[in-house]
């Protein structure tokens, strides 16, 4: 039945010819998140959508400056009962990449994190998967993954 013919309503004055409206779509659960990655200096989005009975919008995230290619890649997951944890990159913040981290009570969504690409490397975030206490974000121009757990990073 979850997959009947729902169709998402797009956020107050969104209009998906101007940025990249389900350029990714992640479910999981009763969340469902849409970004609208950037393009050329835009601001990259992430739309969060909450199922119950219909599909509703509930908020979106959007990367600390324009041009920062947020929205990239984005993983999520649950913990306990509603609350989740989202990953979502940026690929040129701070002209390296950072991987944003977001905790949801059930009603809001907050960032409870920040990592930045380690040393000069470029890209970090590229990629990134995240479970109830590791997150992980590649770098795929020098192909390598960096485990993010509490305050640090490691190889």
């Amino acid at each position: 039945e979850f997959l009947n013919n729902y169709q998402l309503p797009l956020p107050t004055g969104q209009s998906p010819a101007v940025q990249n409206f389900g350029s990714d779509i992640t479910v999981y659960q009763d969340i469902a998140l849409v970004t609208d990655f950037p393009l050329g200096n835009a601001d990259g989005r992430v739309h969060i959508y909450r199922f119950s009975s219909s599909w509703s919008y509930e908020t979106t995230l959007i990367g600390e400056k324009a041009g920062d290619s947020f929205a990239a890649a984005m993983a999520l997951t649950s913990q306990v009962g509603s609350r989740y944890l989202l990953i979502v990159s940026a690929l040129l913040a701070n002209t390296r990449g950072s991987a944003y981290i977001y905790l949801s009570n059930g009603t809001s969504w907050r960032q409870i994190c920040r990592a930045d690409s380690p040393q000069s490397i470029n890209q970090f975030g590229s990629c990134v998967a995240i479970n109830q206490t590791t997150a992980v974000s590649g770098v795929s121009s020098v192909g390598r993954l960096y485990s993010l757990t509490g305050n640090s990073i490691t190889q």
